[in-house]
């Protein structure tokens, strides 16, 4: 992770074998999506919601830059 706007702790971890409660692997999903088309949005997946502290639907959209991937997520 080299940024990360709601969670800094996050910065300098890897996270690529993270899943959310459903078992889902978030970060594959996402680098998957940017490999096969360079850019698009992941499956929905479940997870906790920093502001409402309630695990809710999200997706994540995400670019392949270079080497890098740049994502996004909502929160549904």
């Amino acid at each position: 992770m080299l940024a990360h706007g709601s969670n800094p702790k996050l910065v300098g971890q890897e996270l690529i074998d993270l899943k959310g409660p459903e078992r889902k692997f978030m970060v594959k999903m996402a680098i998957e999506a940017a490999k096969t088309k360079g850019r698009g949005w992941t499956e929905n997946y479940k997870f906790k919601n920093p502001t409402t502290e309630k695990l809710q639907e999200k997706a994540m959209y995400v670019e392949r830059l270079g080497d890098s991937y740049v994502g996004e997520g909502i929160y549904k």
